[in-house]
């Protein structure tokens, strides 16, 4: 998995998922399935392991993710929402939460959110970029791109950081830059969540 063979690596999973399933063995057997974009199968094992396990927060959070992935973000957010009441200080699912917020149209409470992911965790390149993203589309741009740039340097090679990132330099007037950044990172074939977006948005930078 960590070489990239997915394929490889979720065969040799499943035959280790069917003799003895584990919650740490259900987080690397759905993400080698997910990272093919094989989301529904990943789904259906998820949720037929919290069936025997409903209190597993891990699996509950890997069901969320799920459907983030899937486009699903009114039952994300719900999802999330349930699960914080387990895990108020859970960083990450905090940062999932602004995010989700955000997609489903509260952009306030979304900010909220994020700033306060961020206080938490300020070196975490997914935290930094969803504030400065939240902040770069609600007309903080200087702030905004400031944070879109730490993440970036943070995590070059994650595509979607990469994406906000170029968008706030282009509406720096960075074109050429933005260019660049972004036609670099989409060389990278890992699937995201704005990938279609990231590539119509590259569309206009020609």
């Amino acid at each position: 998995r960590a070489a990239g063979n997915f394929a490889e690596a979720e065969a040799i999973y499943k035959a280790a998922w069917k003799k003895t399933p584990t919650s740490p063995l259900l987080s690397a057997y759905t993400q080698s399935m997910e990272a093919q974009g094989k989301f529904e199968a990943s789904r259906a094992v998820i949720t037929q392991w919290l069936k025997g396990n409903p209190t597993d927060g891990s699996a509950k959070f890997m069901l969320m993710v799920n459907s983030i992935a899937t486009g699903k973000y009114k039952e994300a957010l719900t999802e999330g929402l349930a699960l914080q009441k387990d895990r108020p200080t859970d960083v990450a699912l905090l940062n999932n939460l602004a995010w989700l917020h955000d997609k489903t149209g509260d952009l306030a409470k979304a900010t909220q959110l994020a700033e306060q992911a961020y206080a938490q965790s300020p070196r975490t390149p997914e935290i930094v970029d969803t504030l400065g993203w939240l902040l770069v589309r609600g007309q903080k741009l200087e702030r905004g791109a400031k944070f879109l740039k730490a993440a970036y340097d943070m995590a070059p090679r994650n595509p979607e950081i990469a994406y906000h990132h170029a968008y706030a330099l282009k509406q720096a007037g960075k074109v050429a830059e933005a260019k660049t950044v972004l036609s670099t990172a989409l060389q990278n074939p890992q699937p995201f969540v704005e990938r279609k977006d990231a590539e119509t948005f590259l569309k206009t930078l020609n």
